[in-house]
C-alpha cells in the first residue's frame, strides 16, 4: 500500500485563500439563486407556463 504525501504548500495555498474564496463564492451563488427567484416569480406572476429564463428576460 502505497503512503500518500501531504503537499504542505497547496495546504498553506489554501489556508490563506480560502477565507477570501469562501465569502466570494457564497454571494456569487446567493447572486444566482435571486436571479432565479425573480426569473420564476416574473414566469408565474404573469402567467407565463411554458417559458424558459431568457424568453421572460426577453418579454420584460
Amino acid at each position: 500500500m502505497k503512503n500518500k504525501s501531504v503537499n504542505f504548500l497547496m495546504m498553506v495555498q489554501w489556508l490563506i485563500f480560502m477565507p477570501i474564496l469562501f465569502p466570494m463564492a457564497a454571494i456569487a451563488g446567493a447572486v444566482e439563486g435571486i436571479i432565479r427567484t425573480f426569473d420564476q416569480a416574473k414566469a408565474d406572476i404573469l402567467d407565463l407556463e411554458n417559458t424558459t429564463n431568457s424568453e421572460v428576460n426577453e418579454l420584460i
